[in-house]
């Protein structure tokens, strides 16, 4: 009892036990200590600035780390625009984050800052909100400070004007640089000339691109392809089919490219009405040709077997057509080889 209480007596004389201040020390500290001693390992928090002083208008980081167990969230302070009245936040860092140990963090979240008020500045004490057994505790940095210094003016001196640009000396050894490397650069453009022109020249390259052929004459392509068919001799082959199809074909693409009508998947009645309002047809040719596709109708789609008078008359009739109707330098005859002989000359189509 008397390390504790310690004995006295009262004014009236009464005996009795005072309670020591440093007794009172001790029990609180005893039942503190532990809860002191686990904040701080739970959680430590620093601030700081990464220089003591800068100039007036410059920059420095403004860093705040913080050390907690992992899984616990620790609300940061919303630093926006500035960390005091004198000292602005230009930007800010994205917050990193890393493993120090067995399940702690350190958090450290950087910003840029900057002042343009001269002297010592202090940023205040910043407040950190956790949760601490269900329990909102809340911790603070201590006190930062920073030193900024205004450039020194030697106001004895008075205010100069802004100083105009410096000049470049152009000495003689410059020019004949410049000369020099405009020389090279020329020299090097003419041999990847040259060079490019040889291997263009061992490749065979035309210097220009060849012209196109003008385009072969409706009626030479024609009588070219009759007079190789003829050679073909597909009728006395018995490739009778065969034979009137490639004499419509050819008759067929002549009338497009020297008269201007469409006739590929067209009727043959389609054809001959076209080509008997064209106003360059010859007198009398529709109805010949007329009797020449329908023959070969009948021999394509209703399987008719002309006798060889009759193929031999198909292909002279498909000649003396072309001839008839091409077109001729002036000074030549317009109706060819043949003249205009459909109306002395016609298809013998009776068996």
């Amino acid at each position: 009892m008397t390390g504790i209480f310690l004995p006295y007596t009262s004014s009236k004389g009464k005996p009795g036990y005072i309670f020591p201040a440093r007794t009172a020390w001790l029990i609180f500290l005893l039942t503190w200590m532990p809860v002191l001693h686990l904040n701080a390992q739970l959680i430590s928090i620093s601030a700081r600035f990464d220089t003591t002083a800068i100039m007036l208008g410059g920059q420095t980081s403004f860093t705040i780390t913080v050390d907690q167990p992992e899984g616990m969230h620790v609300a940061f302070p919303h630093l926006q625009d500035t960390l005091s009245a004198s000292i602005e936040i230009l930007g800010s860092m994205p917050a990193d984050t890393l493993k120090t140990g067995e399940e702690r963090l350190r958090i450290t979240r950087s910003y840029r800052v900057t002042s343009f008020y001269s002297g010592e500045h202090y940023v205040e004490a910043l407040p950190f909100a956790f949760l601490l057994e269900d329990d909102e505790q809340v911790l603070r940095t201590r006190r930062t400070a920073i030193e900024v210094h205004a450039p020194e003016v030697d106001m004895d001196s008075g205010i100069f004007d802004i100083k105009s640009p410096f000049g470049i000396p152009v000495g003689i050894a410059w020019v004949i640089t410049w000369i020099l490397l405009f020389i090279l650069l020329l020299a090097a453009a003419w041999w990847l000339f040259r060079y490019l022109r040889r291997r263009k020249d061992a490749a065979g390259m035309p210097d220009e691109p060849a012209r196109a052929e003008p385009a072969e004459p409706a009626h030479v392509t024609a009588l070219r392809e009759l007079k190789e068919l003829k050679e073909e001799s597909l009728w006395q082959k018995g490739k009778i089919k065969e034979y009137y199809t490639r004499i419509t074909d050819i008759i067929r693409k002549y009338i497009e490219r020297r008269f201007g009508i469409m006739t590929m998947e067209r009727t043959s009645r389609e054809i001959i009405g076209d080509l008997g309002s064209s106003p360059e047809a010859v007198n009398g040719i529709a109805g010949v040709l007329e009797e020449l596709l329908s023959l070969a109708d009948l021999v394509k789609f209703a399987r008719a077997v002309p006798g060889a008078e009759e193929h031999e008359a198909a292909l002279d009739t498909a000649f003396r057509f072309v001839k008839s109707t091409s077109i001729h330098p002036p000074g030549t005859s317009t109706a060819g080889e043949h003249g205009n002989e459909f109306g002395s000359k016609e298809l013998n189509t009776d068996g």
